[in-house]
C-alpha cells in the first residue's frame, strides 16, 4: 500500500464526507463560477504545480481549481493538514478564514507549524472567489513534495473518482478562469486537469 493510501486509510474518509464542511461553510458561500485571478495568479496551472509563476526567493507556489472542485479542496485541506497532520503529525495546524465572518468567506488559511525555531512551515490560502490556491513559507517544498499529492488524491476521492481514473472534463470546467488555459501563456505544459 502506498504512503498516500495509508494516510487516506487513517483519515477514514467517506466518499462524500462533505457534510462537516457544509455545516461550517454553507454551500451557497462557494461560487458557481469563478472570477478571473489577477496579477501572477493568472499564470497558474490547473491543479498542477509549476515553478514559473513566482521567483524562488518568494518561497511560494500557486495553482488554480474550478468552482465545482473548490469545496473539495477546502475539505481535503481541512482533513489532511488540520485534522490529520495537526493530530497525528509533528505539525501544529491552525485553521483561519478571512474575514472572520464566515458568511462572507474570501479565503481559508492553513498555518502549519513545525517547531519553535522556525514556526511557520507554510501557509496554504484558498481564495474562494478565484479558485486560486497559494502556498507560501520557508518550508513550502514540504507541501510540493508530499502534501500536494495526498490532498489532490483526497479531493478526487471525495468527489468519488477512482484512484486510477484521471479527472475528466465536465460542463463545470466552463467556470475555469481564462488564466488557466494554454492559449494565454504559450510554450507551457498542458493545463488540463491531471
Amino acid at each position: 500500500m502506498s504512503d498516500v493510501n495509508m494516510i487516506l486509510t487513517e483519515i477514514k474518509v467517506n466518499d462524500r464526507s462533505m457534510d462537516a464542511l457544509y455545516k461550517y461553510y454553507p454551500k451557497d458561500l462557494f461560487p458557481k463560477s469563478l472570477k478571473k485571478p489577477s496579477g501572477k495568479a493568472r499564470k497558474c496551472a490547473f491543479e498542477h504545480i509549476t515553478n514559473d509563476v513566482y521567483d524562488p526567493e518568494a518561497n511560494m507556489i500557486a495553482f488554480g481549481t474550478s468552482a465545482d472542485r473548490l469545496p473539495y479542496w477546502v475539505r481535503a485541506a481541512w482533513l489532511y493538514i488540520y485534522d490529520y497532520l495537526g493530530t497525528k503529525g509533528n505539525m501544529n495546524a491552525q485553521w483561519e478564514h478571512d474575514p472572520v465572518d464566515k458568511n462572507k468567506l474570501t479565503s481559508v488559511n492553513m498555518l502549519s507549524k513545525k517547531d519553535k525555531i522556525n514556526p511557520l512551515a507554510y501557509k496554504l490560502t484558498i481564495f474562494i472567489s478565484t479558485g486560486t490556491i497559494q502556498v507560501q513559507g520557508n518550508d513550502y517544498n514540504l507541501f510540493v513534495s508530499s502534501h500536494f499529492k495526498v490532498i489532490i488524491t483526497l479531493v478526487n476521492k471525495l468527489m468519488g473518482i477512482c484512484e486510477n481514473k484521471k479527472y475528466e472534463s465536465t460542463d463545470a470546467d466552463q467556470t475555469i478562469p481564462k488564466g488557466f488555459h494554454d492559449q494565454e501563456k504559450p510554450n507551457t505544459p498542458s493545463r488540463t486537469p491531471v
